[in-house]
């Protein structure tokens, strides 16, 4: 291998060989932070490059190669831990925000259904109804539904809206 280049959906392989190589075989086996099980994904050879497609985001590929030289003999490669690149993350669910008083409310969230990659932290703007910012809070991960209070905040409309 010479070398390889990932999208968020597909990896490219691209392959180098000292010898004529009538054909190459390639197979894969990938699995992504969502699907732990194998994923059924499209592995196609063309001109010494293997590509894979149809990949979620932030997948992992251990891509297996066998070149195959006149006279049937083979040569295997397994390069291990290719993957695709992370894209931002979906809607978070069940968005909730309970009025604790006039000046603080308190919101809570599930995870992104399809998180795209890793998340590591929140962030939630307040801002006021010309969209300028006045407090800006990052909240880092934690497991499960997540929550947090804002506090020290004008309420100035009772609606709540989800950015995406």
């Amino acid at each position: 291998m010479s070398g390889h280049s990932t999208t968020s959906n597909s990896i490219n392989v691209t392959l180098t060989s000292e010898g004529l190589v009538d054909r190459y075989i390639a197979t894969s086996q990938c699995s992504s932070l969502d699907n732990t099980n194998s994923l059924n994904v499209n592995v196609t050879v063309t001109n010494h490059i293997v590509k894979i497609d149809g990949l979620d985001p932030d997948t992992t590929c251990d891509v297996t190669v066998i070149a195959v030289f006149h006279k049937l003999n083979s040569s295997a490669a397994l390069f291990r831990g290719l993957r695709t690149n992370e894209t931002a993350p979906g809607p978070v669910g069940d968005l909730v925000a309970l009025t604790l008083s006039s000046t603080a409310v308190r919101l809570t969230w599930n995870k992104p259904i399809n998180p795209n990659g890793d998340i590591t932290q929140y962030s939630v703007h307040v801002t006021y109804p010309n969209g300028t910012c006045v407090q800006l809070i990052q909240l880092l991960l934690t497991a499960g539904r997540i929550a947090m209070t804002v506090r020290n905040i004008t309420l100035l409309t009772t609606t709540l809206q989800k950015q995406h």
